[in-house]
């Protein structure tokens, strides 16, 4: 869930400041969200997404002087293999979602942390 992102992007990144909308989307998870953590439990996964965030918002600070505008996912409770049925959202709303936020981000976007509606998450 950490690795491959940033091994991605720093393999990418000569591309991506070379691109019109120099933007980088990272999936991450309200899981890996230290202040909105309010049940516990799931450790393994929660570690994970904290080192997704980390690495969003570290390549957002090392990324902006380039232009490039970093911000990390939540794709909501979905109901996929692993949301499984009791999700509520379905995929098509999440996609959409996503979708409308990656459409109009921009810098002031950068190093912060969103549902995929548009509200923005704390650390």
């Amino acid at each position: 869930n950490a690795l491959a992102p940033l091994k991605l992007v720093e393999a990418l990144v000569y591309n991506i400041t070379l691109s019109e909308r120099k933007l980088v989307a990272l999936q991450s998870s309200r899981m890996g969200s230290i202040g909105g953590n309010t049940t516990g439990g799931s450790y393994e996964y929660r570690l994970s997404k904290v080192a997704v965030n980390m690495i969003a918002r570290n390549l957002a600070n090392d990324l902006a002087p380039r232009g490039v505008t970093v911000v990390a996912l939540h794709p909501g409770w979905v109901r996929t293999r692993m949301g499984g049925q009791g999700a509520n959202i379905d995929v098509e709303t999440s996609v959409a979602g996503q979708q409308q936020l990656l459409d109009t981000a921009g810098p002031a976007h950068n190093g912060r942390f969103f549902n995929y509606d548009g509200t923005e998450l704390p650390w």
